[in-house]
Parts: C-alpha cells; structure tokens; sequence
C-alpha cells in the first residue's frame, strides 16, 4: 500500500470517527429531547383535561349554591358545564387513544377510568336534570360529584406517576447516552493518540534509517543492506539502495582487485631491476623497496618499509648520504639525481 493511501486512510478514518461521534450524539441528544417534549407535551394536555373537568363539576355544584338564581340561569350554566365537561372528557379519551403502548393507557385501561368516568358523568347529569330546581345542593349530587372528582385525581395521579416514570427514564436513557459518548470519545483519542505516535515514527524512521545508511556508504561501507518488506514507497526506495550498495562493493572489489594487481604488477618491475630503488612518500615514509636496495644496505625489507627516513638514515651510512637532503630539508619536492655508482663487497651498484 503506498503511504499517500496510508494517509488518506488516516485521514479518512479520524473525519468519519469524528463525523460518526458528532451524528450519535446529536442523534441521540435530538431522540432523547424529542421523546421529552412529546411526553411533556401529551401529560400536560391529559393533566389540563383533568383539570378542566374538575371545574366543570365545580361548577355544577356552584350553580346549586346560588339559591335565587332563575331557572333560565340554571339551565344555561348545567348546558355550559356539561358541554365542557364532555368536550375536555372527549379531548382526553382522544389523546389517550393516541398514546400507543403506553403506561398510561394501559393503566388506565386496566382500571377502566375513562370508562368509568364517562358512565358517572352520564348518571350525573340524569340526576343534575332531576333536581337542577333544587334551592339547595343535593346530598346525591356532592356524593356523585365527589365520586367523580376521586376519578380524576386517579388520572391526575397516574399522569403524575407517569411523568416520573418518563423522567426517569429519560435520565436513564441520558446517562446511557452520555456513557456511550464518553466510551467513543475515550476510543477515538485512543486512535488519535496511537496515530499521532506511530505515524511520525512510520515516516521519519524509515529516512532516518536511509540517512545513516547513505553516511555509511559514504564511508565506504557497501555491506550495509535496508529492510525490503515494506510494499510502499520506503519498500522502493529501500530496494533501490540495496542495489546500489551492492554495485558499489562490486566495483569497489574490482578497484581493489585492480590495484592489487597493479601494485603486485609494480613490485615485480621494481624487483627485476638491477638499480637499487627506494620510494618515499611526502611525509617521509618508506613505501616499497627493490631487492637490490637491502643488499647495498645490508638491511631486510621489514627493517625499510614504513619506517621515517630519519630513523632509517641511522641503520645504514648509505642510506644517510642519500637521505641527506631529505632529513636536512632541502628537498622540498620530486627531484632527479644522476645516476651513482657505488662498491659494496666486491659488487658494482
């Protein structure tokens, strides 16, 4: 996989983790919000329903208790209290049937409430328009308004019940939500933290690693191979130093093979003259020496080669008269001497 997709993945991965961790938590701050306010709002409407009713049965029992009132006055405000009455028990049996596979509307099905409610209000208002000319408040009437009014409170207390339930369980369901939040948040600073740690390293250590090996090279060291399992573009690049490593030993082989050759080729030269030879370099070492040169010196080639010319002047008055110039420095430069002829135990030089 080559290390632009490498970062595009990344990449990718961090936006859509942190694209998915805005969504959940707006999905669910938006879902938890919307099944608040829709509880809120269907409670409230059942609890003024309620309330309603309850004053329109408090109602009826006022116009009882205005005892001179016509009976024109009576009737007009009976008709009004139970038009209200049953429009508001009509509203709530409508907005309870709506509540589908909810706590209240079970319950208040299994208690039979609106039922009851709506048959007490039907006998009430037989009994109303009995005794609607009565001077005084019918013992029947507080009995079946009282009847009535526990009704309501019943529904009152199970929309109260309810409301609690649904707090709760909103508080539950935001404790979830948060937890959830926290536990995605917590792994997605776990993969940024582990991305942040491995990508610079997955970069820069790959070049840290060629860098060194370029200086190594630079020294000459050609051994020195990379690490070729990586696919990507260090893979490559990796690959391709490894193949230059490898020519530049084997032309380093060659070069030294050459020179070996060369020099061996050069000793011979030097060795198969009758001339007696001696090389020096320009910080007055001995280089090589010819065969003819120790036997004018008398000396043996470990005792020449690679030793100062100074030190070697001493071991040989010979080599002190040709040295002269050399360990006086007067010689500062290559110089050629005439050829010189020298006796040494019955033999020409």
């Amino acid at each position: 996989m080559k290390i632009k997709t490498k970062i595009q993945l990344i990449l990718l991965s961090n936006f859509t983790i942190f694209a998915i961790f805005g969504i959940l938590g707006g999905y669910y701050l938006d879902s938890v919000s919307r099944s608040s306010i829709d509880m809120l709002r269907d409670n409230y409407e059942t609890l003024s329903y309620t309330r309603e009713m309850s004053m329109a049965l408090h109602d009826v029992t006022t116009v009882f208790s205005i005892k001179d009132a016509a009976k024109i006055y009576r009737r007009i405000k009976l008709r009004q209290a139970f038009e209200k009455f049953d429009l508001y028990l009509g509203l709530q049996t409508r907005n309870i049937d709506e509540l589908e596979g909810d706590d209240l509307k079970e319950a208040l099905r299994e208690e039979g409430l609106t039922d009851a409610l709506r048959e007490d209000f039907e006998r009430f208002k037989e009994t109303i328009w009995e005794l609607r000319y009565e001077r005084e408040v019918p013992v029947q009437v507080i009995m079946q308004s009282l009847n009535m009014q526990g009704l309501l409170e019943k529904v009152y207390k199970l929309n109260e019940d309810r409301i609690k339930q649904k707090t709760d369980e909103a508080f539950v369901i935001a404790n979830r939500v948060t937890l959830f939040m926290i536990i995605l948040g917590f792994l997605f600073f776990v993969f940024v933290v582990i991305s942040m740690f491995y990508f610079p390293d997955y970069i820069a250590d790959p070049i840290n690693e060629l860098t060194e090996s370029i200086k190594e090279v630079a020294r000459k060291n050609y051994s020195l191979r990379l690490d070729t399992s990586s696919k990507d573009e260090f893979g490559e690049v990796a690959r391709s130093f490894n193949e230059m490593a490898e020519k530049l030993d084997e032309y380093e082989s060659m070069n030294v093979l050459h020179l070996l050759s060369e020099k061996k080729r050069i000793e011979t030269i030097i060795n198969e003259m009758q001339d007696a030879i001696l090389g020096v370099d320009q910080n007055q070492q001995i280089l090589f020496v010819n065969q003819t040169m120790l036997d004018l010196s008398n000396l043996e080639e470990k005792d020449l080669v690679g030793k100062q010319v100074d030190a070697v002047a001493a071991l040989s008055p010979i080599l002190s008269q040709v040295f002269k110039e050399v360990i006086s420095g007067e010689l500062n430069g290559a110089r050629s001497y005439p050829g010189v002829t020298l006796n040494q135990n019955g033999k020409t030089y």
